[in-house]
């Protein structure tokens, strides 16, 4: 996606603010065009659903740590990078191996699958 249609689709988000599929994708075409930190605050507005935690070795993700972790890092020799998944008003931030980035949304949209799905069973494992 170019950035004249990430454009229209930020112009549509500024006029649909509620508009959870459209902030969605803007969110998407921001992170695959680059633009995390862009994404995160199209982002905001959802409810994260990332945890604090701080013992795993990469930066916490949940939302008052987020705008200070960078979009890529390294922990036990494996690299990682900053992503996301979005499920309804929902949004959870995680870290995705470096290896998968060529197979980025279809990691995203696994992590979604998974989270309607834990969703729906109202949050049961």
């Amino acid at each position: 996606m170019g950035a004249e249609e990430i454009r229209t689709l930020l112009s549509a988000l500024a006029l649909k603010s509620d508009d959870l599929e459209l902030r969605g994708r803007a969110a998407y075409a921001l992170d695959s065009d680059g633009k995390s930190d862009d994404a995160v605050r199209v982002l905001a507005p959802l409810v994260n659903l990332t945890g604090h935690d701080d013992d795993t070795g990469l930066p916490c993700l949940c939302k008052g740590c987020l705008p200070r972790a960078a979009t890529a890092a390294d922990s036990a020799g494996m690299k990682f990078h900053r992503t996301f998944a979005i499920a309804g008003n929902r949004v959870l931030h995680f870290w995705m191996l470096e290896d998968q980035e060529h197979d980025r949304a279809g990691v995203r949209d696994s992590v979604a699958a998974a989270l309607r799905d834990r969703l729906k069973k109202g949050g049961k494992s």
